[in-house]
């Protein structure tokens, strides 16, 4: 009889886990390069781990991101307990009145060649990222936590702070 009802019980929760709302999305398919000229597409170059994938497009969101870069580098690259990618990157083709060329060479001056590979430019359209991924403020930073699978489990915006960080790591941690 227990068998019976762990059975029971096994099928009741596996077909109310089949109706409940995913509330996860998947990342939207991004191409571009980083500053030594790679190819990347997104989320498949983060080869099945989690990715932290921060985006900008306009000025003033990006000098917001730059007081993420030092503190997230610091928590999460080297640490052996997170197995993330990390990826930042600036949508030209929604900052207006700004060359590829002129962003390409301020980042290359402002930051150490070991960090090109972190820095994705992007300079397609961005409509259809800011709608599918909520990206509502073109003023802000959006930081999104992308799992194996592709799908974004978390987001986060707006200047650094130490919370903010902490709830990313949290969740890259489940």
């Amino acid at each position: 009889m227990t068998k019976l009802k762990i059975v029971a019980f096994s099928l009741v929760f596996l077909s109310m886990m089949a109706f409940m709302k995913d509330d996860t999305k998947d990342f939207p398919v991004m191409k571009g390069t980083d500053l030594s000229g790679k190819n990347i597409s997104l989320p498949l170059d983060a080869h099945g781990k989690f990715a932290l994938i921060g985006m900008v497009r306009s000025m003033k969101a990006e000098q917001d991101m730059i007081s993420w870069i030092e503190p997230t580098y610091a928590s999460l690259a080297g640490n052996g307990f997170f197995q993330v990618k990390m990826y930042f990157i600036p949508m030209t083709g929604g900052i207006e009145g700004v060359s590829v060329e002129t962003v390409k060479r301020k980042l290359k001056e402002a930051m150490d060649s070991s960090l090109y590979k972190f820095v994705m430019i992007y300079t397609g359209p961005v409509q259809d990222y800011v709608s599918k991924l909520g990206m509502k403020d073109k003023d802000l930073p959006y930081l999104f936590v992308v799992d194996p699978r592709g799908k974004v489990t978390y987001m986060e915006s707006g200047k650094y702070t130490a919370q903010k960080l902490e709830a990313i790591t949290d969740k890259l941690a489940e």
